[in-house]
């Protein structure tokens, strides 16, 4: 009964020996302890403070909140320069939070686009400088591509049209989630009017022609409002029909009306475009 009993107070002392030395800070046959530090805050990066004292690299100095990782390879950066390096970060280059916010395939744009149309009909004159306006609606496709349809107006000398075109860009450099520069295509048809001082005699009807626009430009972001500024060249063709009465004359002098003389002629008009615009996505 004696040695029961002793036996259990041994076990019992023994069970309490190694409990106690698992919190104390001294040496112990288990482990070699660390000396036990109060976390001061729960997020990552402090919570271990016990085990970065341990590491040559990090000065013991230096607050735990400079410190934020658990490799002796990481060089420790204060948390007041973050501001100041993010500020030198490559505008072409997509910020990780607002990228993963922005992952969808594709995703819905717009923009209205207003500029000069820069050259001239007749050459041996003045060049002109004109009026254009457009907005495309879209979706983009990826982080680069965009694809959509828009409608516009354009100002000639002589002439106004209204195209209705296609539209496709691709960002050379940056995204649809940063800065970029990109080049883009509209393509389409014109329905053309004269201004009625431009009517010419035997005028009888003027018909539309195909419209193609290139260009190449800058795109700023600014949260969900893009900023764009474009350069470029638009090709436009016009068609016009006249009908001009022949007139003859009888033998008493008196004037009187043949057959009709009918002409078509194609103008085109080459110009440099300028353009800023400004959109959503």
């Amino acid at each position: 009964m004696n040695i029961r009993i002793v036996a259990s107070i041994i076990v019992l002392l023994n069970l309490y020996t190694v409990a106690f030395a698992q919190d104390f800070d001294a040496d112990s046959i288990y482990y070699t302890p660390i000396k036990k530090v109060k976390s001061k805050s729960s997020e990552k990066g402090k919570s271990t403070e016990q085990i970065k004292r341990h590491y040559l690299t990090r000065d013991p100095q230096a607050p735990s909140s400079e410190f934020d990782g658990d490799s002796i390879y990481y060089t420790p950066i204060p948390i007041e320069q973050l501001a100041e390096l993010e500020e030198y970060r490559n505008p072409f280059q997509e910020d990780p939070a607002d990228s993963a916010k922005r992952s969808r395939f594709v995703d819905y744009f717009f923009n209205l686009q207003v500029g000069s149309l820069v050259g001239c009909s007749d050459c041996i004159a003045d060049k002109e400088v004109t009026f254009t306006a457009s907005t495309v609606h879209g979706v983009t496709l990826g982080k680069k591509f965009r694809i959509g349809g828009g409608i516009g107006f354009d100002s000639y000398y002589g002439w106004q049209t209204m195209p209705l075109f296609g539209s496709a860009s691709f960002d050379v450099f940056g995204t649809k989630n940063t800065h970029a520069i990109f080049v883009q295509v509209n393509y389409g048809w014109s329905l053309p009017w004269r201004k009625e001082n431009e009517l010419n005699y035997g005028t009888m009807d003027v018909d539309g022609g195909q419209m193609l626009y290139g260009m190449a430009g800058l795109r700023m972001k600014y949260h969900d409002m893009r900023i764009s500024f474009t350069f470029g060249g638009k090709y436009q063709a016009v068609t016009s029909y006249f009908e001009i009465p022949t007139i003859y004359y009888d033998v008493y002098g008196l004037p009187y009306e043949g057959a009709s003389s009918k002409t078509t002629i194609v103008e085109t008009m080459r110009r440099l475009a300028f353009g800023v615009s400004i959109g959503w996505k």
